[in-house]
């Protein structure tokens, strides 16, 4: 983990960065402002003038009194020496539009990028925690303790560094973790038995789906979305980086419909989803989503989640957005959320890491149970990262742990 020492620098770099970005903000404010003072009071009482006239009436006016404004703006100037002057002035605001609008966009980037880096610093353990889905009203469920984990690099089944996400094979009932700190997948029984590897060595694998007998796997860095068989063996790759077709910048959630034979992929810092087709090949986006974390898909809609104010999104199969939950559970509670699974009323569980717990929220936005964290009387998960469930309706949910072990009924 992170010392103390590491983490203040890195906090401190952020703040001189953050003073950086909003000096150049500020600066690209007051050109424009210098440019603008002169004109804008006029045109707001223009704008005040004409309200309520159609709008025909209102350029028209608004085109007569500009040209008489600027030809009398300066005084000693003649009209067509200003109207000389108005075209680069006008070309010199777009530049500073368009440059403003680039800090904008870097200073999310940037954000983003550092909220990764502070992740994997202190992101090291991890452990699996199995239990039943409760009664969303019910509390203090009892669970006893089993397991191993550790902090560092590990060859060894069933010790984890870093475990991002699982899924469930629906026949056995066998978990499949994505072990992100030691670049591999382990498989486990339902009992929470060791049982295999992948076969192929992989690269920070974020994400992991089961369609069939085909298990899909994202390595978020190498930007890489993977096909395995059931049993590990590898079958083919697609990906580079880029913001193009079959290009990923940093590939996080995804999702398989078997009904639309289309594979969907969070392609985070692109701020889109991508849409592929069971063959690998491109076709079509989601765009305009800044920072989609995780997707899950039902009969009537593709449901996404959201990083920075974490949001909820309804899609229908045609990409059109339906509705979009924004204030999420009691009291917007639900601050950090990464992953998150559907129960089979097509409820929503998330795993919080900064409230230390698993939520269940209704698919419009009613906080329903809540549960894990020490306000439930007991401190079951701390730092928890994904959540499943098997098809004994039991909820598996990943943290990242150094004290606690693998946690089951």
């Amino acid at each position: 983990m992170a010392s103390v020492e590491e983490v203040d620098t890195l906090f401190s770099q952020i703040d001189n960065l953050r003073v950086e970005i909003r000096d150049k903000i500020a600066r690209a404010h007051q050109v424009l402002h210098q440019r603008e003072a002169d004109l804008l009071s006029e045109l707001q009482e223009l704008e005040n003038y004409y309200r309520g006239k159609s709008v025909s009436e209102q350029i028209t006016q608004l085109c007569i009194s500009k040209e008489n404004l600027i030809a009398t703006l300066k005084g000693n100037e003649s009209q067509e020496t200003l109207q000389q002057m108005l075209p680069p002035l006008e070309a010199r605001k777009k530049i500073l539009d368009s440059k403003l609008m680039t800090i904008k966009n870097g200073i999310r980037i940037v954000k983003f990028e550092w909220d990764l880096t502070l992740e994997a610093k202190l992101r090291k353990t991890g452990k699996i925690i199995v239990r039943e889905i409760p009664d969303y009203k019910a509390k203090g469920i009892p669970l006893r303790e089993s397991g191993k984990c550790i902090e560092k690099f590990s060859t060894r089944g069933g010790e984890f560094n870093s475990p991002e996400s699982c899924a469930i094979h629906p026949q056995s009932n066998n978990i499949y973790v994505c072990d992100f700190g030691n670049n591999r997948v382990q498989v486990f029984s339902e009992s929470l038995n060791y049982l295999f590897d992948f076969e192929n060595k992989m690269v920070n694998p974020a994400d992991i789906c089961i369609l069939g007998e085909r298990v899909y796997i994202t390595q978020s860095s190498v930007n890489i979305l993977s096909v395995y068989s059931i049993e590990g063996r590898y079958i083919l790759s697609v990906g580079r980086k880029g913001n193009g077709q079959l290009e990923f910048d940093w590939p996080t959630g995804l999702a398989v419909s078997s009904e639309k034979n289309i594979i969907y992929v969070c392609d985070v810092r692109n701020n889109r989803f991508q849409c592929l087709n069971m063959d690998f090949s491109f076709n079509s986006y989601i765009l305009n989503v800044i920072a989609p974390l995780d997707i899950k898909l039902t009969p009537q809609s593709v449901i996404t989640l959201k990083r920075g104010s974490p949001s909820i999104s309804f899609y229908n199969y045609s990409h059109e957005l339906i509705r979009e939950i924004v204030t999420l559970g009691e009291n917007n509670q639900l601050m950090k959320p990464l992953y998150f699974s559907l129960d089979v009323e097509n409820n929503i569980l998330i795993a919080d890491v900064k409230t230390e717990c698993v939520m269940v929220i209704s698919n419009t936005g009613e906080m329903l149970h809540r549960f894990g964290n020490v306000k439930d009387g007991k401190r079951h998960f701390i730092n928890p990262y994904a959540v499943a469930i098997d098809s004994k309706n039991r909820l598996i949910v990943l943290s990242h742990n150094p004290n606690q072990f693998i946690i089951a009924l």
